[in-house]
């Protein structure tokens, strides 16, 4: 099995935090950027063994986590399950097809998107009062996956360059 390795990993998680919070806010339309932590993390477990997979998907929720508004552990179980899960079916699918990398990452942009809201309901985190709820859940949830989804090839055509596999 192939494996990117940890030091390129972590490296690539700290320069992406760096970038989406900072470069990458040029990509905003409308208020809403790209969720390119998850493309990374999408990426590694569609090119990457299981294990991998998931230390990055745990180690981009505790980053997302510890460095937004977010809750940590939404964050960590998110990214950690859609690594996996990403993970599991990376032999179903053809993952050099940028059509696969926009369908893949669209899935796990809307599972985190539901994660995320249906954790802060139960959380009690979030008041819907005098809050449009379907254009609240339209705007966060479709347009961020889909934003994000169509960031996927071009960054996954990077990535492949930047982060070679090494037997």
């Amino acid at each position: 099995m192939y494996r990117i390795g940890r030091p390129r990993i972590y490296t690539a998680l700290i320069i992406t935090l760096i970038l989406e919070s900072t470069l990458f806010n040029f990509f905003k339309i409308g208020g809403i950027q790209p969720n390119f932590m998850l493309i990374l993390v999408v990426f590694v477990g569609l090119y990457s063994e299981w294990g991998e997979a998931l230390e990055t998907g745990i180690a981009a929720g505790l980053l997302r986590g510890a460095f937004s508004a977010g809750s940590v552990g939404i964050n960590l179980v998110a990214f950690g399950a859609c690594a996996l899960l990403v993970s599991y079916f990376k032999n179903k699918v053809y993952r050099e097809n940028f059509l696969t990398q926009i369908i893949v990452t669209l899935t796990t942009a809307l599972f985190i998107s539901v994660f995320a809201i249906l954790a802060r309901i139960v959380m009690k985190d979030v008041l819907f009062v005098g809050i449009d709820l379907f254009g609240a859940l339209t705007r966060t949830v479709l347009l961020i996956s889909l934003y994000t989804s169509l960031f996927s090839p071009p960054i996954f055509y990077c990535l492949r360059a930047l982060l070679p596999q090494r037997s």
